[in-house]
């Protein structure tokens, strides 16, 4: 959000990058993980410009629906392979692309949605705790340490 959609997007693919590497999370899911959490990290930057508690709220906003976003995207990696599933909510790759949205929009709500509302009510309580103060301490820091080393013209 402070530092803008493109550094937004390379801190958080690194993020989960680094994450991946300290906790032996690396596996196929990893290039879904690094370019889904760069776009919701992307998606803050682009957010449009608010300040005071109306920016808090739009972060709570954004933060519990992007955690919905996430959670399906990631979805994608492997449903397609499932083996098994009800069709309703399997993939057909002979079936229309409508349907196959449908069984991927049912699939996710079958088997994801308790886990991610779980997560957006955890960081929607984490933003409307925290989201000031760091907003705070971040624009302070963008001053201090970016803007002071960009060249006047």
């Amino acid at each position: 959000r402070v530092f803008g959609a493109g550094a937004g997007f390379v801190i958080g693919s690194s993020a989960i990058f680094i994450s991946a590497l300290l906790t032996g999370g690396i596996g196929p899911w990893l290039p879904y993980q690094l370019v889904c959490a760069g776009w919701i990290a992307m998606g803050a930057g682009l957010l449009p410009v608010v300040s005071g508690k109306l920016e808090v709220l739009l972060l709570i906003f954004y933060g519990s629906v992007a955690t919905f976003l996430y959670g399906w995207a990631m979805n994608l990696w492997f449903w397609q392979t499932l083996q098994g599933l009800d069709p309703a909510i399997g993939y057909d790759s002979a079936a229309e692309a409508s349907e196959r949205i449908s069984a991927w929009i049912r699939y996710n709500l079958a088997t994801s949605f308790g886990f991610d509302a779980g997560r957006a009510a955890f960081t929607a309580a984490l933003l409307a705790l925290g989201a000031a103060p760091l907003l705070s301490a971040l624009r302070r820091a963008h001053r201090e340490y970016v803007v002071a080393d960009l060249p006047t013209t």
